[in-house]
């Protein structure tokens, strides 16, 4: 566990090598390594989210950095329903909606980042290619009819987190396919196989670093 200020310099970029886990880092050759706050679900509670930007205007004040988040959204929570199940349920009453969309929308104003994390929350690690396809270039589709980018052009996201952490080689293909610039899903052995840059998760309400890293993974490389 560490204190808040001592996670607050921490995501605010100095290094953490000192808290990598020695099994994933060797000493003989330190790289260049990111932090990124990721917020799960984040969307979900909107009113918690937008505590969010307050962690990162302290973030920016401390440091005279620009400090930004990930929020992975579900995007089921913008519609009243949809076809098929979604195993998180949809966004609730209209008031619900209006209000996620205009949060999510000003949380892109400032600078941070949506992430996809799905449509249905589904479990995919026997998903084929075409299945990933229909799921990822779905939310991709409603994602640009809500939200623009600071450029007023149709919002794409460019990270995934996939539910569960449940994936499989045809998630990878499809993002590839879909110009995803990188994923989160993907811990354990195979963070030695795919990349040894991490992820920190930062859970709302709780000031600690999570004793788990999530390794980023380089879509396409």
């Amino acid at each position: 566990m560490i204190n808040r200020s001592d996670f607050l310099k921490l995501a605010a970029g100095t290094t953490f090598f000192s808290f990598g886990h020695p099994k994933f880092i060797s000493r003989d050759k330190i790289v260049k390594q990111d932090v990124i706050l990721s917020f799960d679900g984040g969307t979900r509670d909107y009113a918690k989210m937008e505590k969010t930007f307050e962690l990162s205007d302290e973030l920016s004040l401390m440091t005279g950095k620009n400090s930004h988040f990930t929020f992975f959204l579900t995007s089921s929570l913008l519609f009243s329903r949809l076809k098929g199940k979604s195993n998180i349920g949809f966004g609730g009453t209209k008031k619900d909606i209006e209000s996620r969309l205009k949060i999510t929308q000003k949380a892109i104003g400032f600078g941070h980042e949506i992430g996809n994390h799905s449509v249905r929350h589904l479990h995919g690690s026997d998903w084929s290619y075409q299945q990933w396809i229909d799921e990822l270039s779905e939310f991709d589709e409603q994602v640009a009819g809500f939200f623009a980018d600071k450029n007023g052009r149709p919002y794409k996201a460019v990270g995934f987190r996939a539910p569960y952490l449940e994936w499989n080689e045809y998630m990878f293909n499809a993002l590839s396919s879909l110009k995803y610039s990188y994923d989160v899903s993907v811990v354990g052995d195979e963070v030695r196989k795919r990349g040894e840059i991490f992820l920190l998760k930062f859970l709302y309400g709780r000031e600690i670093m999570e004793e788990r890293f999530f390794p980023w993974i380089t879509i396409g490389k």
